[in-house]
């Protein structure tokens, strides 16, 4: 018949083992899982780093845009800025040009006509004559002094266009200018979208990463937890062994006791028989006692 103390130690044994090897299958699948979030966080930490290279490298394309950008910007505002000086010359300049200046020499020229023939032809006194002569003088020199007026006009008028196409020109440089800085300008808002866009990118994967940071740390404590009830198992599965261990062995030393007991006892027999015959043969020699007589 089974002890029931034993079975109900066996028993007990089972099921610490059975939960022993629960707990350690269960923390074994949770370090699995532990090791598999840690590997794609890892892979989307490594993905972060590429997209890192890739802005890098459209950072300088965008600021190598903006830096020739910023170039071309100066010289078309060195350009523009030189035009606007001659346009305040150039107005500076025709605010001395008079446009009716060839209209009144010729009126002059038409008065003078008029006063000669006057003189030529209309009989007059000599004070009359000689005040016709003095005006005739009087708009010959005015003649002369508005020709050589009309003749640094011309000059002026000459500069003036020269100026014009000066302006003209610059105005034309400037614009091609303006293409350039507007150019590199695009190419540079192409670049920074592009750089906008990836770091969208690597927001989105820091996000999904510390996601999977966050489920490796609590899989990976729910692990360890699990590995501690196991140890705490496996100790009390030890201790149920060592306690059966230690019944049996203080089973098998109380049969030996007794063993020893028990042979200890037939020696001590055997002794007391060998001393009872050893006697019976003393008297028997002694002539003390006589057996059979």
């Amino acid at each position: 018949m089974v002890n029931p103390s034993k079975k109900k130690k066996r028993t007990e044994l089972d099921n610490a083992e059975k939960r022993f090897n629960e707990l350690i299958e269960k923390r074994n699948e949770m370090n699995e899982e532990a090791k598999i979030l840690r590997e794609e966080r890892n892979r989307l930490n490594e993905e972060k780093k590429g997209l890192f290279d890739k802005v890098e490298d459209h950072k300088q394309k965008r600021d190598g845009y903006v830096a020739v950008m910023r170039e071309h910007k100066f010289k078309r505002n060195e350009l523009q800025k030189r035009a606007k000086e001659l346009i305040t010359i150039k107005r500076e300049r025709t605010s001395d040009v008079k446009k009716t200046l060839p209209n009144d020499i010729l009126e002059v020229e038409a008065e003078i006509q008029l006063l000669d023939h006057k003189q030529q032809t209309v009989p007059m006194s000599l004070d009359a004559e000689k005040e016709v002569i003095d005006k005739i003088k009087v708009e010959l020199q005015r003649l002369v002094e508005m020709q050589k007026t009309l003749s640094d006009q011309d000059k002026t008028i000459e500069e003036l266009d020269k100026v014009n196409r000066s302006i003209t020109e610059l105005f034309e440089m400037a614009d091609k200018e303006h293409e350039l800085v507007q150019k590199n300008y695009d190419l540079s808002q192409e670049e920074h979208a592009k750089v906008t866009e990836i770091y969208n990118e690597i927001s989105y994967l820091i996000g999904e990463a510390n996601k999977k940071h966050e489920k490796f740390i609590k899989t990976r404590e729910r692990a360890d937890r699990l590995h501690q009830r196991a140890m705490d198992m496996r100790s009390k599965v030890l201790s149920i062994k060592r306690e059966g261990y230690l019944e049996r062995k203080a089973a098998r030393d109380l049969i030996d006791e007794q063993n020893k007991m028990v042979r200890d006892t037939l020696n001590d027999e055997e002794e007391f028989e060998k001393s009872i015959e050893d006697s019976l043969e003393m008297l028997k020699k002694s002539g003390k006692i006589t057996i059979g007589q």
